[in-house]
C-alpha cells in the first residue's frame, strides 16, 4: 500500500484527523514520518505527552504504509459509528465511497 492509498482507506473508515499523521506532525497519535535526509520511514505512536511509542523502522513505504494500517485497524473499534460518519462527510462530502 502506498502513502497515497493508505490516507484513502483512513479516510474511507472515517478515522478523525487527530488519530494519524502521514507526514510527521501529529502532536498526539498514529505517525508516519520520513524526513527527506532519511533513508526509511518511521511509524510510531505519539502519547500525550510527546514520548515516542513502539517505533518501528522501515525501508519501504509499502512496508511502513502496511504496519500503520494495521494500526489503524486496531483502533477503528473504539470509534463509534456516528462519529465514523461524521468524518466520513468531513472528508468527501456526499460522495462517500463504498
Amino acid at each position: 500500500m502506498t502513502k497515497n492509498e493508505l490516507e484513502f482507506q483512513i479516510k474511507k473508515m472515517g478515522i478523525p484527523p487527530t488519530s494519524f499523521s502521514l507526514d510527521g506532525k501529529l502532536i498526539c497519535g498514529i505517525v508516519l514520518d520520513r524526513s527527506e535526509y532519511s533513508r526509511f520511514w518511521r511509524v510510531f505512536d505519539r502519547d500525550e505527552k510527546g514520548r515516542y511509542n513502539d517505533e518501528r523502522h522501515f525501508y519501504s513505504e509499502e512496508e511502513a504504509c502496511d504496519y500503520m494500517y494495521s494500526l489503524i485497524l486496531s483502533i477503528e473499534k473504539f470509534i463509534s459509528p456516528e462519529r465514523k460518519e461524521e468524518y466520513k462527510k468531513l472528508y468527501f462530502g456526499d460522495h462517500i465511497p463504498d
